[in-house]
């Protein structure tokens, strides 16, 4: 846990760097951030494979529904209920707060 905790900051950090000095977030706004990212790490972690690889084309790749369908070589229904299972494990993460 701590690797993937530092990899999520270095990642974090990175993005940051990126951002003109008036919108980096404040030392605050970054600690929700980060826990945040953990809890959607963790969450992402506890899926299935299939349903996080299809969660992920989506959401990370901006993937349509349609072209995961024919990448991951299944039904737009299948993929509609791996979505439907990613979203609500998040869902549920969000309500819950952090860890």
């Amino acid at each position: 846990d701590h690797w993937r905790r530092r990899a999520l900051e270095d990642a974090y950090q990175a993005a940051a760097a990126q951002l003109p000095a008036r919108e980096v977030p404040s030392p605050e706004v970054r600690a929700l951030i980060l826990e945040t990212l953990y809890a959607i790490d963790l969450t992402l972690r506890t899926l299935p494979a299939k349903t996080r690889e299809i969660f992920l084309s989506s959401q990370f790749d901006g993937m349509a529904y349609a072209d995961i369908a024919r990448a991951q070589r299944v039904s737009l229904a299948t993929v509609k209920r791996h979505m439907q299972k990613a979203l609500t494990a998040c869902l549920i993460a969000y309500q819950a707060g952090p860890a």
